[in-house]
């Protein structure tokens, strides 16, 4: 009686490569050479408010409040994206550099207390907001410089750095800086760390690594100067118009620069000798809700199994695994997973011989809420 001799078993080794450098990409970028190279929303140019262009080198923005205009309505000049969440993952930068016309009525002979117009009144500012001044509707996030006037309440006036999260204010810092001085400001916003900066210091003027603390949701980025005047406290602030002085109060912009750092992805491709396995869309960390594809391409004379999905409330737990052998694979990102690549080495010709090598699991990483 002849012998079944089984064939020999076939040895794939696998090497996990997890991670790589991503560069950085530029969201928005505008150096205003006599017009705007991007895409604002002018829509807030309202009253004595006016938004030009200086075609003169090395060019601005120029959001100019000419007066005199009555106190009671809304006089405002903004460059604005609304239509452009800077947004996260992954985090972004903000960059600008501009001068104002004055110090705000923060150099009036009167002081706060008596403060004279033709100094400067209203708010202005720049950085990244969520379009909402009223807490009560939707929770305040702010990440912006400005500078309120001192016809406004305590707690409101002053020419201010502020961090605000779901209406608790984080950072509220004097910026002590001359207005009337051309200045870069700059902000670095990741998930862990957010900080300003003032020209070319290296140390932040301000800097939160609590990420409870730091806005997790998307912004959009604004420039503006008005006349508004804030009274009554953070929780429930009280908005009203001032008369606008027979003055030009203006901001020149010089440039705008919103961009996303060089960042390390979580997993950009596993390569062994099996196979390359894919990661689309390829991100440090994943909104709640995110379809994540994952391709296996086997190298020649090698096939997927299958992939073993682990369960992501059980995920050491094997009595919780699925099997699915479709690919590309889809997952929903409710949940950090937990995946293996099972692959056939010698294309599944051997028989029970055949041996089968996992692919190192790969662990995508939900985006949590704070």
């Amino acid at each position: 009686m002849s012998r079944r001799v089984p064939a020999p078993l076939i040895l794939c080794v696998l090497i996990g490569s997890v991670g790589s450098t991503a560069p950085g990409e530029t969201i928005l970028e505008d150096n205003f050479p006599g017009y705007a190279e991007a895409t604002w929303d002018y829509s807030w140019n309202v009253g004595v408010g006016s938004t030009t262009f200086d075609a003169n080198s090395p060019g601005f923005a120029h959001l100019n409040q000419n007066g005199p205009a009555g106190g009671g309505t809304y006089h405002n000049a903004e460059i604005i994206s609304r239509s452009a969440l800077y947004r996260v993952p992954p985090y972004c930068d903000f960059e600008v550099r501009l001068r104002n016309s004055n110090n705000n009525g923060f150099d009036s002979p009167g002081g706060p207390n008596d403060p004279d117009p033709n100094y400067g009144i209203g708010s202005r500012g720049w950085g990244f907001w969520n379009a909402s001044m009223d807490p009560g509707s939707d929770p305040v996030n702010w990440i912006w410089f400005s500078s309120i006037s001192p016809q406004s309440d305590p707690i409101f006036r002053g020419r201010r750095l502020w961090f605000v999260r779901e209406n608790i204010p984080i950072v509220v810092q004097e910026l002590g800086v001359d207005l009337t001085e051309w200045h870069t400001y700059r902000v670095k916003w990741r998930q862990d760390t957010l900080a300003a900066y003032v020209d070319d210091m290296q140390t932040p003027i301000a800097e939160v690594t609590n990420p409870a603390q730091i806005p997790n949701e998307g912004l959009t980025f604004t420039i503006w100067v008005d006349n508004y005047v804030v009274t009554g406290d953070f929780s429930d602030p009280q908005i009203g118009f001032l008369p606008v002085p027979d003055i030009q109060q203006f901001i020149d912009v010089d440039y705008v620069k919103i961009y996303t750092p060089e960042y390390t992805l979580t997993i950009n491709y596993v390569k062994g000798s099996a196979a390359i396995v894919r990661v689309e869309p390829n991100l440090p960390l994943y909104p709640e809700g995110t379809d994540v594809t994952l391709t296996a391409e086997p190298n020649a004379g090698k096939s997927l199994k299958h992939w073993k999905v682990w369960d992501p409330y059980h995920p050491g737990d094997a009595n919780y695994v699925v099997k699915d052998t479709n690919n590309p694979l889809t997952l929903v990102m409710n949940e950090d997973r937990k995946v293996t690549a099972v692959f056939k080495c010698g294309g599944g010709g051997l028989g029970l011989a055949t041996l089968v090598v996992a692919l190192t699991a790969l662990t995508l990483r939900r985006l949590r809420p704070q």
